[in-house]
């Protein structure tokens, strides 16, 4: 019995439901034919119930997804919700003649909508908003929601890049009705964030304001919402900087690399090179603008550093080679360099020279003096008296005095010149290793002044960078708002 009841329920509200789904189109139609036929509605003719009053409507935009920002074409791509909302007085009806009906969905196309146009599109293909459909409350309310993706352009200021903040634009307003016509509703018009999380952008804020603006004689509303959003900074820090900040500290060991190996320039030629690459990189993503970035700023300085390493490397290996006609390291050097120099470096004192000074060198070197145990060898040598009694005059009696002079000169001659030539190879080898220190320390002193001058402008950019990160969002946002 009770299987019966439950049936016959369900029928009866399944037959109910149906004849007030049929009630309710044919309500619908009524409510339509009255509306639209009945009332000979105009989708051209402004609904306002006096010529001189105007529309007002509101704009409530939601930014769902910043789809991308291309800096080098300066355009910003970004999905949104638009609605639109305003009051048809010919679209008015009372619920209780149609059967409760509060609301209804018809074609957008078929009444009348505000020439809203969005002024920054640089879309091509743009051909204007998607003509869907809307929803009409029975008090004349039309609500006209869409979702469209929007390609604006956007002044990009990239000299803080990729520390830098961008406030973009994306402007509405009546192409062809003034003030007179349509105005912008103050209180209604507003912009919402339901975004999607973004790698590259965080967005601060995305709110409107609303100008008149004045073209030619006739005044115009416009409603610009303001996208305020800074740029994470992290993946271009690890990905481009820090390999910037390596490279350059790289070339540190460019001075440690011996002059006489041959790799000193190759050496510094290659990490030039490599931060050229990265100079590159950078160019490519940065519009045309006459201002510089911070980071190309920072390579154009290192990649100058750089050079003048080279240039310092080039007089070091100079400096390390010694020819045949070097002269001695001046005092002034050895004073300034191996003493001064060395000594701030930690180095010691290396002013000590093992060169023979001039004042110590014979005019020829023929009459060089030899010393005694020298000439006792030359002596029994070639057979004097007196000399090493078990020598060959001791054997052979009287000696050939004259001939026994003569070999003596000889051989004093022979030996005056090799010590003459061992003290001239002495003297060059301690000259060469005079230049060879000084070649050293300025090699020291010049990685010195590298080096901190490398980790100034590396602790200069960061600084710049990351601590006025906070405030260029607010002076971007301000800048914009003043403009508009």
């Amino acid at each position: 019995m009770s299987r019966h009841v439950v049936w016959w329920s369900l029928h009866l509200l399944s037959i109910w439901a149906s004849l007030q789904s049929a009630l309710s189109l044919g309500s619908q139609k009524d409510l339509l034919q009255k509306l639209f036929v009945d009332s000979g509605y105009n989708n051209d003719v402004r609904p306002v119930k006096h010529a001189n009053e105007s529309v007002l409507v509101s704009i409530d935009l939601s930014l769902e997804q910043i789809i991308d920002l291309s800096e080098p074409e300066q355009v910003l791509n970004s999905k949104i919700w638009m609605k639109m909302m305003w009051k048809d007085v010919s679209l008015q009806w009372d619920p209780d003649e149609y059967d409760g009906m509060t609301n209804m969905t018809i074609r957008a196309d078929e009444i009348w909508r505000p020439d809203i146009v969005l002024f920054e599109n640089v879309d091509q293909g743009f051909s204007g908003w998607p003509v869907d459909r809307v929803r009409v409350d029975s008090d004349g309310t039309v609500y006209w929601a869409f979702p469209v993706v929007a390609s604006t352009s956007c002044d990009v200021d990239v000299v803080s890049f990729p520390f830098d903040a961008q406030a973009c634009p994306l402007k509405f307003g009546s192409w062809l009705h003034d003030r007179s016509a349509i105005k912008l509703d103050r209180t209604k018009t507003a912009g919402n964030l339901v975004l999607k999380p973004n790698a590259e952008w965080e967005v601060a804020s995305f709110k409107p304001i609303i100008k008149e603006k004045k073209y030619g004689s006739s005044i115009f509303d416009e409603a610009t919402f303001i996208l305020a959003m800074e740029r994470k900074w992290s993946f271009y820090f690890f990905n481009l900087l820090f390999p910037c900040f390596l490279l350059a500290l790289l070339a540190t060991l460019s001075f440690y690399v011996p002059a006489e190996s041959g790799d000193k320039i190759s050496f510094g030629v290659t990490v030039l090179l490599a931060l050229s690459v990265f100079l590159l990189m950078i160019a490519e993503q940065m519009p045309v603008s006459e201002h510089v970035p911070l980071v190309s700023w920072y390579v154009i300085v290192t990649l100058v550093l750089l050079s003048l390493s080279l240039l310092l490397g080039s007089i070091v290996v100079n400096l390390s080679i010694c020819t045949a006609d070097t002269k001695p390291v001046p005092a002034w050097v050895r004073r300034l360099v191996l003493r001064y120099m060395s000594l701030v470096l930690c180095m010691g004192d290396l002013s000590g020279s093992l060169a023979v000074k001039p004042d110590q060198e014979t005019d020829e070197p023929g009459e060089k003096t030899l010393d005694d145990s020298t000439m006792r060898i030359i002596r029994a040598s070639v057979g004097e008296p007196g000399e090493y009694p078990e020598g060959p005059n001791k054997m052979e009696g009287k000696p050939n005095m004259a001939g026994t002079n003569l070999l003596m000169e000889d051989l004093v001659r022979d030996v005056r010149n090799i010590v003459s030539h061992l003290e001239d190879e002495r003297e060059g080898q301690a000259l060469e290793h005079d230049w060879k220190r000084v070649a050293r320390v300025m090699d020291k002193f010049f990685m010195t002044l590298y080096l901190l001058t490398t980790l100034f402008i590396i602790l200069a950019t960061c600084l710049d960078g990351v601590v006025g990160w906070s405030t260029r969002l607010e002076h971007q946002r301000q800048q914009l708002e003043a403009k508009v």
